[in-house]
């Protein structure tokens, strides 16, 4: 009960003292609580805001033409890889591709007629009992019924790529953006279709300074720390991408975060905050709690040889754990009270 009555007291002369205005002047010690300020190697680190964008997004055109028939899904749907988007009238191509077929089959009739011929004559020619210019009269309409056959098989893999182009699938899983096309209307190779995303694999975006790009590239370490509702949650960077070229306006180097997969509640769009390691740094530090508050003024109360303790304005520096770093006003080495 007694060193509790001390504690109150002593708190109670220093606030009596800040309201005052006698800035440093010193006061007896009881049973307080204490720390020492202690220089300790911590990361030294860089944090810029990032942004979240898809790896995968992509634009569907049209690649033939053709009437919109079916439409299988909206903005904001979700899709599986192959699903069918839109389907185009396919008539026309079905027809493109029965003629090429039909070419086919009489030129492939023509080529066997000629492979006839051709053999024939050559059996002949061997025995010495036609001409060389029979000969070469053969082998040139083989050399042409074989281009026909050719060109006509070339024919029917274009007509069976405009067939499938005419439904546009889904390339992966994801989430439709924009719907360029309606149920009705024409499509026409270059046509906008549909834009989308991939769900599955995002990434952070931002940009450094070009007096961190060595270190961050050296360093090759990342987090990103993502605002929830709840509490800000860490996660850490699977891989680092430092562009090779600097912005021409602000000097400042881009910089690609891929992250794991499926991070819960974090969709494109929204802005995070990337932490860079970009090496060790010695850092004066102390626990939170031994720091005062006062308006705008920051401030500890170190205590002296004599086991008194004044009040002193610190400049602080980064939060780390239960600890705060102190960049001027108190020296390693001291002792300050907690809690004042």
């Amino acid at each position: 009960m007694f060193i509790r009555y001390l504690r109150i007291l002593n708190r109670y002369l220093r606030l009596m003292l800040w309201g005052g205005g006698l800035w440093a002047m010193p006061l007896l010690v009881w049973a307080l609580d204490t720390a020492v300020a202690e220089r300790q190697s911590l990361p030294d680190t860089l944090t810029v805001d990032a942004l979240i964008e898809p790896v995968h997004r992509a634009t569907l055109t049209a690649q033939t033409s053709g009437q919109v028939t079916e439409v299988n899904f909206d903005v904001n749907d979700t899709v599986k890889k192959g699903a069918v988007l839109v389907r185009l009238n396919d008539a026309e191509h079905r027809s493109a591709l029965a003629q090429a077929n039909a070419e086919l089959r009489e030129a492939r009739a023509h080529l066997n007629g000629v492979q006839s011929e051709y053999n024939r004559v050559k059996a002949s020619y061997d025995r010495k009992a036609i001409a060389a210019v029979e000969m070469d009269r053969v082998n040139a309409e083989l050399r042409v019924a074989q281009a026909r056959v050719g060109s006509v098989e070339a024919a029917i893999k274009r007509a069976e790529e405009q067939l499938q182009y005419t439904v546009l699938k889904a390339p992966y899983s994801g989430i439709v953006l924009e719907r360029h096309i309606e149920l009705g209307e024409s499509a026409a190779p270059g046509r906008l279709i549909m834009s989308g995303y991939s769900f599955d694999q995002l990434r952070a975006v931002t940009s450094i300074p070009q007096s961190r790009a060595a270190a961050v590239r050296q360093q090759d370490q990342a987090s990103i720390i993502v605002n929830l509702p709840d509490t800000p949650t860490r996660y850490k960077v699977e891989k680092i991408t430092v562009l090779p070229q600097a912005d021409t306006q602000s000097h400042n180097f881009r910089v690609r975060l891929e992250l794991p997969k499926n991070i819960p509640d974090l969709k494109p769009g929204m802005f995070v905050k990337a932490e860079f390691i970009l090496g060790q740094q010695a850092r004066l530090m102390l626990p939170h709690q031994a720091v005062a508050y006062r308006g705008e003024v920051r401030a500890v109360y170190p205590i002296d040889e004599q086991g008194k303790l004044t009040m002193r304005q610190v400049r602080l520096g980064k939060i780390i754990g239960d600890q705060i770093e102190i960049l001027s006003g108190l020296s390693e080495g001291e002792r300050v009270a907690l809690d004042p």
